[in-house]
């Protein structure tokens, strides 16, 4: 029966991580790093975010309405001081919302539809100018945008990323069987992946990394919280849910059915070693459950595992022998 579990749970992973290693493969050699807001309003913050790719964060706290332009000038974002719009007309909207009658650039500067995204004066976006996609050389980006009548620009480079030889491999050290008919497992990846089959009586709420229900699955089938800032990064929410709720403080819930199954499976960042980590010794984690109302938890191991460098790899500080 567990053999079975874990081979539905790696296929599984195949058809939800798929795509994600095909977006990693493309820019593993380079980091997105921001390094300028010219000029820096007070109360406005500018981040970049890496949940499947790297992802634009502002949060506007100044009392004014903030656009985010696209690379053509038109407006495709507005924060205001409690509300967050979408210019349904632009283009950049409609990269992530394919339609027949997709307006022309044109059409879309003259003739705006703001939709409210959010009621929050926070939103989180895949901006193509932050994805490096095949190139694999450094240069810089820059997005702009206006603060009331202000220019503002956000910029920063893509930076070469030294070549690592090995990867982190995550292991579950609790037992697969947490409970009676309640079993986890991991699966190596990128991002590691999490599964969890509940065939008991009881449901089981996975708490996320802020403390705040992630997702509860049970007999009536699985439910994700739709404002957990987990959710956002699980791989597994709608891109469309995008404030990433990465500034949701935790304490909100709203449960959604995602599932009729008792089996789920996710992107799991807790169990994620940057190849970045300076230090390789392994790096413990841990996942909080509830099984009912009994509090346990899923504890795990990442380690570095070493290979050999490939032949026409460049010597790096990692790899460098001394004489």
């Amino acid at each position: 029966m567990r053999n079975l579990f874990l081979s539905l749970a790696t296929a599984i992973l195949c058809l939800l991580a798929a795509p994600v290693h095909a977006h990693e493969e493309h820019r593993s050699n380079l980091d997105v790093v921001l390094d300028r807001v010219a000029p820096q309003p007070a109360r406005l913050e500018v981040r970049i975010v890496n949940t499947l790719a790297p992802q634009m964060l502002v949060t506007n706290r100044t009392g004014q309405t903030l656009e985010i332009l696209d690379g053509r000038a038109i407006p495709v974002i507005r924060i205001g001081p409690s509300l967050t719009w979408v210019n349904a007309s632009a283009p950049a909207y409609y990269s992530e919302h394919p339609m027949s009658d997709r307006p022309s650039d044109a059409a879309a500067s003259k003739n705006p539809r703001w939709v409210i995204a959010s009621h929050e004066p926070s939103w989180g976006w895949f901006d193509p100018r932050i994805q490096a996609g095949d190139s694999d050389k450094p240069a810089r980006w820059h997005i702009e945008m206006r603060l009331g009548a202000q220019p503002v620009v956000v910029s920063g480079e893509f930076r070469a990323r030294t070549v690592s030889h090995g990867y982190w491999m995550p292991a579950v050290l609790t037992p697969h069987e947490i409970a009676p008919r309640v079993e986890v497992a991991i699966i190596p990846g990128v991002v590691p992946a999490v599964t969890i089959q509940n065939g008991g009586h009881e449901p089981v709420t996975v708490i996320g990394g802020r403390g705040e229900p992630f997702l509860r699955i049970g007999a009536d089938g699985v439910f994700a919280n739709a404002l957990s800032p987990t959710w956002m990064q699980s791989g597994r929410a709608p891109q469309t849910a995008s404030p990433i709720a990465l500034s949701n403080s935790g304490t909100a819930i709203r449960w959604t059915k995602i599932s009729s199954g008792s089996r789920y499976t996710w992107l799991e960042w807790r169990a994620r070693c940057s190849d970045e980590r300076s230090e390789r010794t392994p790096m413990k984690w841990k996942i909080p459950l509830l099984i009912g109302d009994k509090s346990v938890s899923v504890l795990g191991q990442t380690q570095w595992i070493t290979i050999a460098p490939r032949i026409g790899d460049k010597p790096t500080l990692a790899n460098a022998k001394l004489d």
